[in-house]
């Protein structure tokens, strides 16, 4: 166990030290401001990219949390305005007690979504993994991210930062919880160093802890 939180420490520190060492040219600028696509439009795009649905957490056990709903039903409309042809669902579904991609699958064949247009990734467990996932493991190459204004910045840096050619659509539905934009600015430091030092999402959580 000592000799763990050693390695982690060290490990914090070489991240630590490499990202005080860029120089500030070096640094990601914001993400160039996205372009919505209007599903009310009849215009469709040349060829129908993928919708990559975010996941974000769950009221129950079978119930979307409001915010996910929201993406749940932009993605809806994007498949019914023919927008799109497949939905990329992603969350964590980890835990048997917390399948978010089960409830959001559900969700969508309820609503009508054939269940041969509807892909899981259930170890979508944050959106640098979900970007990630979606390239490699899915073969995705253009996409439209589905989620909330507030969180679409670092979705967007972190798909394009992976390779996917990126339109989005704002989710917003309603008004949302101020504590989430507070949130999104220090998740940015996390974004930046997932895509340039590859460290990943449990290894960043057992530096976090440490850290606390």
């Amino acid at each position: 166990m000592i000799r763990l939180i050693a390695s982690l420490f060290l490990a914090g520190l070489a991240v630590w030290f490499y990202a005080s060492t860029i120089p500030a040219s070096d640094t990601p600028p914001p993400p160039a401001p996205p372009v919505n696509i209007d599903i009310s439009s009849d215009t469709l795009p040349s060829s129908k990219p993928i919708a990559l649905v975010f996941g974000a957490g769950l009221a129950s056990s079978a119930t979307p949390s409001l915010v996910l709903q929201d993406r749940l039903d932009t993605a809806y409309d994007l498949y019914t305005d023919e927008k799109v042809d497949t939905l990329l669902l992603s969350g964590d579904s980890t835990l048997s007690s917390h399948d978010e991609v089960g409830v959001m699958k559900a969700y969508l064949i309820k609503k009508g979504i054939p269940e041969d247009k509807l892909s899981v990734d259930p170890q979508g467990v944050d959106t640098y993994t979900t970007c990630l996932h979606a390239k490699n493991d899915f073969g995705a190459h253009d996409v439209i991210l589905v989620t909330q204004g507030f969180h679409m910045p670092r979705a967007q840096y972190l798909c394009e930062g992976v390779g996917l050619t990126v339109q989005v659509t704002i989710a917003d539905r309603r008004t949302y919880d101020p504590v989430n934009d507070e949130r999104e600015k220090r998740a940015m430091t996390k974004a930046w160093l997932q895509l340039n030092t590859g460290i990943d999402a449990q290894q960043l959580d057992q530096l976090e802890k440490i850290a606390e």
